[in-house]
Order: structure tokens, then sequence, then C-alpha cells
């Protein structure tokens, strides 16, 4: 499991039904463009906040050209929005450049969603080492900053720093010469696909009462149930 080298309990946050992992081979894909009902279901029924699509890849591939995937990532935006949740889609594939140019994904799905968060990883010439940098580009309705802050990825998770750390010294942005320390410990999602960000929305209410947090295996039963239900539509 990649997550194996963090301090983060991911088994026990399984076991307890806060984490849920489901894994969509590549020719699943379709439904999760077009049967959106069922997945929220899924998120309904598990008391889900937030969603982590990775990556888009698949889903980008999916389409014939251009033309069908600009229409598909948008009725794909359009459906995580139904769905009433945080939902987090990696991209992974920004094109490099200059520093001063601004970043850009090679299937553009940064142009469909509320927010975009890039993550660099410049060369420093004179440390001959590379360095990663936080740099919000877009959250819709939010005031953001514009400057890009140093991160370290620990064992606790990342870690970003925004001023002079706890030794004494401080790591200085690209564009920031000074640039007071913040940690972020990350926290496990509720629901994650194996397969920029989207503002988390007014939620949809759910269908009945939440399940218990220890009741697995009625939980387990449901997820089984609507993906199921997704195989024999797709097959149908």
């Amino acid at each position: 499991f990649h997550s194996s080298g963090f301090k983060w309990d991911i088994a026990k946050v399984e076991k307890e039904r806060k984490f849920v992992l489901l894994d969509y081979p590549i020719h699943e894909v379709e439904q999760i463009l077009n049967q959106y009902s069922a997945v929220q279901e899924i998120i309904q029924s598990t008391g889900v906040k937030r969603v982590v699509i990775d990556s888009v890849m698949p889903i980008a591939l999916y389409f014939a050209n251009d033309d069908d995937r600009k229409r598909g990532f948008v009725k794909f935006i359009e459906n995580l929005r139904r769905w009433g949740v945080t939902t987090i889609i990696l991209a992974g594939d920004a094109k490099t450049g200059k520093l001063s140019d601004t970043p850009s994904t090679y299937y553009g799905i940064e142009n469909y969603t509320d927010g975009w968060i890039c993550l660099h990883y410049i060369y420093n010439q004179a440390k001959m080492e590379r360095e990663r940098y936080l740099e919000v580009l877009k959250l819709k309705g939010m005031a953001h900053s514009n400057k890009l802050y140093p991160i370290e990825i620990t064992d606790d998770g990342m870690r970003l720093v925004i001023g002079s750390d706890e030794k004494g010294g401080s790591k200085p942005s690209p564009n920031e010469a000074k640039p007071q320390v913040v940690e972020q410990k990350q926290q496990p999602k509720k629901l994650a696909f194996k397969a920029t960000m989207t503002r988390e929305s007014t939620p949809v209410p759910a269908a009945g009462k939440k399940l218990a947090k220890g009741n697995a295996d009625e939980i387990m039963s449901k997820i089984a149930a609507a993906k199921a239900r997704l195989v024999k539509k797709d097959r149908g």
C-alpha cells in the first residue's frame, strides 16, 4: 500500500469505514461518467464528505478526440456536483516549462473545476537539488495568495511552510524574500476512486438514516450491491 511509509493507521480507518477505496478497472470508467446515481447512493449510505478521484487520466483516455473529451468533462463535472461533496481530482500530468509560465495539464481538466492547486518540483541550481512548492492557481469565489510556498513530505504527511521554521532557519519561496510555520497533517479521506477540485456544494439529503459507524457489514453490502447494479446497467 503506497501510504505504508506514513504514520497513518489506514487499516484502522478502513475498519471503522472512515475510508473506503473503490477500485474501478479501465473498462468500468464509463460507469463513473454515465451512472453517477449509483456512486451517489454509496456516498449517501456511508456518510461520505470528501471524494478523491485518482486519477483523471483513465477518464480522459475514454474519449476518442479532444472535442469529445471537452464535452465529456463538462458532463463529468456536472455529475460530481450532484454528489454534494467536496471532490478532489488528481491530474499528475502538468506540462513542464519556465517557472514564469502559467501551468497547465495535458488534458485541461483544470478549465472545468472550481479550484486548482498545483504542486511544483523545482530544481535549485545553488543546492543542486529539487525542492517542492505549492501554488493555488484558482479558487472560485475565494481570495487566495498568488505566491508559491515551500512544502515538505514527511512521515506525518505534507507540511506547508509559510515562514521561518522551528529551528530558526527559513526556506524562502522562489518569489518571496522572507517566506511563519503552519503544519497540515493530511486527514483520511472518506471515499477514494483508484482509477483540480470542485467547491463543496449544498449537501444532498441522504435517502434515509445514515448507517452506524460500527455496522461495517451493512455498509459493504450496500457498496457491493451498488457496484453490481452499475455492471448490470452497463451490460444492458
